[in-house]
């Protein structure tokens, strides 16, 4: 059984935008995506999307109702459901988009970022999450986001996803849904530079037996921005490796970053190539 992805692939992206304006490129880009040629006869299983589809801020209440940060934060994790929720459903609450959606696909996952303004000068509270969207009903079934950690700093700013989030089985079929830096609690190359029993090696460990335990069809991935595909290459051999029972492999693709000039390490062609594998369609729209 093989599990039909689409990936609404963003060439070219800029975070300088205001929280609205967002909002209102994210909806246009999906719009766009819809309507563009290359779908699938039949519709997609699941329909993917980078992370940071969506930016909105981080909600002021959440440090005054006792929320968390860092390790530990994941039981925090639903407090930012409600903000996530409101501007995912800006994004595709029309009759006429959840028609489109329908038409098209399944399962639909947003990358919907909460980005902190209040802490001047320092790390920003962040939570980097996804929302996975039955089309049938247009209800979100998961929420689920970034569990890993890049680097020191997020240790301390970031809300974590519960690792079991994202397990998601839905209508018989397994899959394993990862934020953007969850791709490497797979990588044999993070592994090494890990101590054993460090708080890093007990999360990459306890999210390779619930992935085997799942047995996962497919596994989809939502980073942020890839201009080359060697940046998850290490982490996807982990995968593919570590989880045998896997046929469909996914990064969501925003094009764009690079060098110290903002050019590309890669073409967007070679990226895509690289960043699949089984039944993967890719839709590309503009992303400015």
């Amino acid at each position: 059984m093989t599990t039909k992805v689409v990936r609404v692939v963003v060439n070219g992206w800029t975070w300088v935008c205001r929280e609205a304006e967002n909002t209102t490129r994210a909806k246009r880009m999906l719009s766009e995506a819809l309507e563009a040629d290359g779908w699938p006869e039949e519709r997609a299983d699941v329909t993917i999307t980078p992370g940071g589809f969506i930016r909105v801020p981080f909600p002021r209440t959440y440090d005054h109702d006792g929320g968390g940060r860092g390790w530990g934060s994941d039981e925090y994790f639903a407090r930012l459901i409600p903000a996530a929720l409101r501007e995912v459903e800006r994004v595709i609450g029309t009759s006429r988009m959840m028609a489109r959606l329908r038409q098209r696909t399944r399962l639909l996952t947003l990358g919907v970022d909460l980005n902190s303004t209040t802490l001047k000068g320092g790390p920003k509270t962040h939570a980097e999450m996804v929302a996975v969207i039955n089309t049938e009903t247009g209800a979100v079934i998961r929420w689920t986001g970034k569990s890993y950690p890049a680097g020191r700093v997020q240790e301390r700013t970031l809300v974590h996803a519960p690792l079991a989030s994202h397990l998601l089985e839905f209508d018989g079929t397994p899959m394993l849904i990862l934020g953007c830096h969850d791709l490497n609690l797979f990588s044999q190359r993070a592994r090494k530079n890990q101590l054993a029993g460090s708080i890093r090696r007990r999360r990459c460990n306890k999210m390779r037996r619930l992935a085997k335990e799942l047995e996962p069809v497919s596994v989809l991935q939502h980073p942020h921005t890839t201009d080359t595909p060697n940046i998850w290459s290490t982490a996807w051999a982990g995968v593919r490796q570590s989880l045998p029972t896997a046929e469909t492999f996914a990064s969501a693709i925003a094009y764009c970053g690079g060098d110290k000039e903002g050019e590309p390490r890669a073409t967007l062609d070679a990226v895509m190539k690289r960043t699949a594998w089984g039944d993967v369609v890719n839709i590309v729209v503009d992303g400015y």
